[in-house]
């Protein structure tokens, strides 16, 4: 139903099956997706705490109940969510959106231990490469930044990513061969809710996911 546009239908069979099994993980969290699509972030983070707190390590909850948080500016308990998680192993994916999340707040040198944590795990990982390739190009440190946006184009080309992104970067590095001191910093990368974090476009740090 939801995928056939039809939120509110697909809400009310969600809930039909929580009546009857209050702390069914699944339904939660697909309901909360729905309800968020539909504009009730209220009603979706409700959901997700009920699923984080039925099953602490449901990683992509966690990663969806931070955003949420952030994105009505309630940061400290987003970064709170993601940290309790990465403690149960949550791995990689924690690791980006909290630097996503740090970066949102203001937090570059968090932010920047989080993706740097995310590439020592996996080198490769196109969003953090990306996030932390921006955050250091922001802060004025173009030759690490030159680097890891130069290996995101390479890995995120190779991995099929959106081509908008790519050329971005690709733009972002010509102006930072061309003229060093004045580069524009390609924008810090974001957690979508319903997709890899690769797959959506990019704002500068502090601005809303």
């Amino acid at each position: 139903l939801a995928r056939a546009g039809k939120r509110d239908e697909a809400v009310v069979e969600y809930r039909k099956a929580l009546a009857t099994h209050a702390d069914f993980v699944p339904a939660l969290f697909f309901m909360a997706q729905v309800l968020d699509q539909s504009g009730k972030a209220g009603e979706a983070e409700a959901s997700l705490r009920t699923v984080v707190k039925v099953d602490p390590r449901h990683v992509p909850a966690r990663e969806m109940l931070a955003i949420v948080l952030s994105r009505r500016g309630v940061h400290d308990e987003a970064i709170q969510v993601l940290r309790d998680g990465l403690t149960l192993g949550g791995g990689v994916r924690l690791h980006v959106t909290l630097g996503n999340v740090a970066a949102k707040a203001g937090r570059a040198s968090d932010a920047e231990s989080a993706f740097r944590e995310a590439l020592k795990q996996d080198a490769d990982v196109p969003a953090a490469l990306y996030g932390l390739g921006a955050l250091l190009l922001s802060a004025q440190k173009p030759v690490d930044a030159r680097n890891l946006l130069a290996r995101y184009v390479e890995v995120a080309t190779g991995r099929g990513e959106p081509s908008q992104r790519i050329v971005e970067v690709r733009n972002a590095l010509a102006q930072l061969s061309a003229t060093p001191p004045v580069v524009a910093a390609p924008p810090p990368a974001q957690v979508p809710l319903h997709r890899p974090p690769e797959q959506t476009r990019l704002r500068r740090h502090g601005q809303p996911l």
